[in-house]
């Protein structure tokens, strides 16, 4: 029954990572709606409804919204997990709620955009180009500090980067991101050598900035595909409080203080350099489980309430009871899955070892170019970084995938 629930939100997209948020927010009071254009999507069955519109419809979405409400009332709190974060600005602009500027969102999702705002303001990015379709391929030239990251400037995924190490690639990687690209521009900014840190925060009503947890990110080659994750972070104190710093100033600068955001950064060297921030939480797959799994309590329902009763969250990042790491299953070879075996040796070990498997016999794989092309995900919990890797490196001797 949800007539005890207490309050309501809504969810732009309905995936597998969005299914986990809809029961953490569930038990713990919340009636959870979900749009997605599919109707069978993964959060549908577990959703107190579902509708049925694309998640760049902002318009349709508002429709749906305004035409259900005879059933669950308006929510108080749009949000995503996903890269529609402009869409939930629009929805909840037009419907008077709290959260991020529609303009705000829209430069966040643009790395054009937001770089350029970041480096005329000296917050730490990477040193950078922006170039428009139809552009003389003389403006294509950069002189120094190879090798260099070419990517779309509103992209999804890793698709469309592109690493070069001289001149002679630039202007083909540069192609390739401008066809992927959802705009007619894209970036050529230095390749940071170093760590990646994925960060959440959220600004509460009264414009307070509120650090949330820090996890590190791995990547599986030059490209940004993803690898996976290890929380809490390795990062000291003093570090950690560096990096939300930063956060916070690359958050102010262009407008983006209202409701939760996350990060992306480098850390080369003492120095952080932002790479992207939006206004969501959480980044990495398979974040949404390993930061309840980390702290003992799952971040989006505390988020969520401190925004509708205005309170601060009720976070301790100290509080770390068990440590997560996660790494892709992936093929280095094109092929189709003929089997799978060694499931049931992967939930024996110990510490405990997840694998979830996103493909099936029958499905056609093929080597990664971007975070979307995985197999699936091995999750481990342990007392230790160590002993969840070690772990994880048995489940990948068990598990076979059979690829002909």
């Amino acid at each position: 029954m949800t007539m005890n629930k207490k309050h309501h939100c809504l969810m732009i997209g309905g995936g597998i990572q969005e299914r986990e948020a809809v029961t953490q927010l569930q038990f713990a009071g919340w009636i959870v709606g979900v749009t997605d254009r599919n109707s069978d999507c993964a959060a549908a069955d577990v959703a107190d409804y579902l509708l049925v519109a694309d998640g760049t419809d902002a318009e349709k979405i508002i429709q749906c919204i305004v035409l259900n409400k005879q059933c669950h009332g308006l929510p108080e709190v749009i949000f995503t997990l996903t890269e529609l974060t402009t869409t939930v600005s629009i929805v909840s602009e037009a419907l008077g709620l709290f959260g991020a500027s529609t303009l705000s969102s829209a430069i966040s999702q643009s790395k054009a955009a937001s770089k350029q705002i970041w480096l005329e303001a000296e917050v730490s990015t990477p040193e950078g180009q922006i170039h428009k379709q139809g552009d003389d391929p003389e403006q294509h030239r950069v002189d120094s500090h190879y090798p260099r990251v070419v990517k779309p400037d509103i992209g999804f995924g890793g698709k469309g980067i592109s690493v070069v190490t001289d001149q002679s690639e630039l202007r083909a990687a540069i192609k390739k991101a401008l066809e992927y690209s959802r705009s007619r521009y894209c970036v050529v900014e230095r390749k940071i050598p170093g760590t990646l840190h994925d960060a959440n925060a959220v600004f509460t009503p009264d414009g307070t900035f509120h650090p949330l947890n820090i996890s590190d990110r791995s990547w599986a080659n030059e490209i940004s595909v993803e690898q996976g994750i290890h929380s809490p972070t390795s990062l000291n104190q003093e570090n950690q409080a560096e990096l939300m710093g930063l956060f916070e100033a690359a958050c102010r600068v262009i407008g983006l203080e209202r409701g939760p955001v996350k990060l992306d950064v480098m850390k080369e060297g003492e120095r952080f350099y932002v790479l992207e921030v939006a206004s969501r939480l959480h980044g990495p797959r398979n974040s949404v489980k390993a930061v309840p799994a980390t702290y003992g309590r799952p971040l989006i329902p505390e988020v969520m309430r401190a925004i509708v009763e205005t309170d601060p969250p009720n976070w301790d990042v100290k509080r770390v009871e068990q440590f997560v790491v996660s790494k892709r299953i992936a093929s280095n070879q094109f092929g189709t899955i003929k089997q799978i075996t060694g499931l049931e040796h992967v939930a024996k070990l110990a510490p405990r070892v997840e694998a979830n498997i996103y493909k099936k016999p029958g499905d056609i794989i093929k080597i990664p170019e971007n975070s979307s092309e995985v197999i699936g995900y091995f999750f481990a919990v342990g007392d230790n970084s160590e002993a969840c890797t070690k772990a994880i490196e048995a489940a990948e001797q068990a598990l076979d995938i059979h690829i002909v």
